[in-house]
């Protein structure tokens, strides 16, 4: 932050104790619980993005995390994967691409409030 506005470490330091005081008064379940959320906030923020470019994503759950954790190293990091989102532009001669999508009504899913 003060790289980016340019706003002296004083002027910070009560965000900064604020922060750290929350990050650090959380027990390792639940911090790694609010991590895992954090993701998802960024996983939408990027599909909006990918969507916005016409770039084809697809998140997905369900993957070997041990594994993916072993072969990118991020256990040696201190680091998890959470999902896996492939991105890049399908196929022209993909036949799902073309085939009718299969959903849910909305009215089945969604309740109004």
């Amino acid at each position: 932050m003060i790289q980016k506005t340019g706003a002296p470490a004083e002027a910070l330091a009560g965000y900064k104790n604020m922060m750290l005081g929350f990050i650090q008064n959380l027990s390792p379940e639940i911090a790694a619980s609010w991590a895992e959320k954090q993701v998802y906030i960024a996983l939408g923020n990027a599909l909006t993005i990918a969507a916005s470019m016409k770039i084809d994503a697809c998140p997905m759950e369900g993957f070997s995390k041990v594994e993916y954790d072993r072969v990118l190293g991020l256990s040696e990091m201190g680091l998890a994967s959470v999902l896996v989102l492939p991105v890049g532009y399908r196929a022209s001669d993909d036949d799902y691409a073309t085939r009718p999508k299969i959903r849910y009504k909305s009215e089945d899913v969604i309740i109004k409030i």
